[in-house]
């Protein structure tokens, strides 16, 4: 009983201790005053405990973890002197209050200026504004495909006295598209500072692929990208297309770069209508205003992608001619996927798949010609044009028998139909006077094998005569006089006498004189 009481009792002088430590300590944050403390100033279950200021109880926290380092042996810090607490608060007595009084504010104080300060403009074309700089919100409520955003515009009407696009300047277009180019920067800086703030750690994968990652990486981290917003992302689509037309890096860097291209196109960024260009717009409708910006942001984002998309295309017809069959046949695919999903440039991408009918490599003029059967399955009012543009391809100078082979087996497998949409009878009438065309030029030799002898022998032909002909020419001219001066020497060394007592010859003698040499007639 007795150790128990004497535990009892240095146990209550450590508490007695630590008590006086957390006083100490309390006295120096300045929180010692009044009846905040008390005997029950740790107590949680204290009936003021829940008036206790806010500061109070972080203090209280700091000071429960100081608690055992206390016990552990540490000594509290020395108690700042009575005189200098003293001073310290007569200074904040006498010092001047930086605070208006309430209801009273300067002129300037509005703007978070000091009185007596007058408030600047800031001049635009310096940059952005410190502390706001690039701070511009997005014209854009939520990311979405921009050809639907586009399509919820309400159609401008058109006022009275307006005057039409076709008058408006080029200065005035081009202001229009230096304004444009301003809030697509303004756009593709919104959209950065939003990825920094749903998730940073993305925003930093995605720099890192883009700038070091492997082929696969740097592509992935572009299409989705792209597909999150193209209003802020056109130059990452730039720099897909320019993987394509480069050509460099190994067939592998194109291959997915045109996979890419070619799931972009068909799925955000074409819509299923033909784009128009910048200067086709109704600029003249153009309101002012943030509605005014939308419009223009849309309408310039639109000619911005005909434009790559264009580009896209003469990409793609390069590599459709290029040594590899690998890349061509790639190239091919992608051709027919976009002309037969899209709209957009249709008359190029059918020139450039007709084209390869004419193919060096048998497989890819084959694949073509089921690649134009498998269009008119899925599009079959296009018959008409496809027939005319393969009639083209047919009587163009200097066509292999081959392609013009591919191609007569393509027209002779295109199904006909009644409906006049389709081409009805006047196709039929048209393949039928292509054919017998083509059969009397084949009969005639001017195509086919016949024709190719033909230019065979002309050719030789007029290589012979380039060759031999000028000094063929030359000698038959001068051959009369040499002749009639040779035959008069001649006489004169056979015989002394005088001409009129020289026998006549017959002809054949005459032809033995002129091109037998005199050794020979002698």
């Amino acid at each position: 009983a007795t150790t128990v009481m004497g535990a009892s009792k240095k146990t209550g002088g450590e508490d007695e201790g630590l008590k006086g430590d957390v006083a100490s300590q309390l006295k120096q944050l300045g929180l010692a005053a009044g009846g905040a403390g008390g005997e029950h100033a740790f107590d949680d279950f204290a009936p003021a405990a829940n008036k206790a200021p806010k500061q109070q109880k972080k203090v209280q926290g700091i000071l429960k973890d100081e608690g055992p380092k206390k016990q552990a042996g540490e000594h509290a810090q020395p108690q700042p002197s009575k005189g200098r607490g003293k001073q310290q608060e007569q200074a904040n007595k006498h010092a001047p209050s930086s605070k208006a009084p309430a209801g009273k504010k300067g002129p300037h104080q509005e703007d978070g200026l000091p009185e007596g300060e007058a408030k600047r403009e800031w001049n635009s074309g310096a940059g952005p504004r410190p502390g706001a700089g690039g701070q511009s919100k997005s014209l854009l409520t939520q990311p979405s495909v921009w050809y639907v955003a586009a399509a919820e515009m309400p159609r401008l009407a058109t006022p009275e006295g307006a005057a039409p696009a076709a008058l408006l300047s080029e200065e005035k277009i081009e202001e229009l598209r230096n304004r444009c180019e301003g809030i697509l920067a303004n756009e593709a800086a919104a959209f950065e500072r939003e990825l920094k703030r749903r998730n940073l750690a993305d925003y930093k994968w995605i720099m890192q692929v883009k700038r070091s990652g492997t082929t696969s990486d740097k592509v992935a981290a572009i299409t989705l990208q792209v597909q999150e917003s193209v209003v802020a992302n056109l130059s990452s689509l730039d720099t897909l297309i320019s993987w394509v037309q480069k050509r460099k890096g190994g067939r592998e860097v194109v291959r997915q770069a045109i996979e890419a291209l070619q799931e972009l196109f068909c799925s955000v960024l074409l819509p299923d209508r033909k784009l128009v260009h910048f200067e086709q717009q109704p600029l003249h409708l153009l309101p002012a205003g943030k509605e005014g910006s939308k419009y223009l942001l849309w309408w310039y984002l639109e000619d911005q992608i005909k434009v790559r998309y264009n580009l896209l295309i003469a990409a793609l017809e390069e590599c459709s001619r290029d040594n590899l069959d690998f890349l061509k046949d790639r190239a091919t695919k992608a051709i027919y996927q976009l002309l037969v999903k899209k709209p957009e440039g249709e008359a190029k991408l059918l020139a450039a798949l007709v084209n390869k009918l004419g193919d060096p490599n048998r497989k890819i003029a084959s694949k073509s010609g089921y690649l134009l059967s498998q269009l008119l399955l899925q599009h079959p009012v296009m018959k008409p044009i496809v027939a005319r543009e393969v009639e083209r391809f047919l009587f163009r100078p200097g066509l292999q028998s081959r392609a013009r082979y591919y191609a007569i087996v393509f027209l002779n497998q295109l199904p006909l139909s009644h409906k006049e949409k389709e081409g009805g009878p006047a196709l039929a009438r048209r393949l039928v006077d292509l054919y017998f065309t083509m059969f009397r030029m084949i009969v005639e030799g001017q195509v086919g094998s016949a024709a190719e002898v033909g230019k065979a022998q002309s050719a030789t032909g007029r290589r012979w005569l380039s060759t031999y002909g000028r000094r063929s020419a030359k000698m038959s001219s001068e051959r009369p006089r040499r002749q009639r001066r040779g035959a008069m020497g001649r006489l004169q060394a056979s015989s002394p006498r005088p001409r009129s007592l020289c026998p006549p010859r017959s002809p054949r003698q005459q032809c033995l004189r002129r091109w037998m040499p005199a050794c020979c007639l002698r």
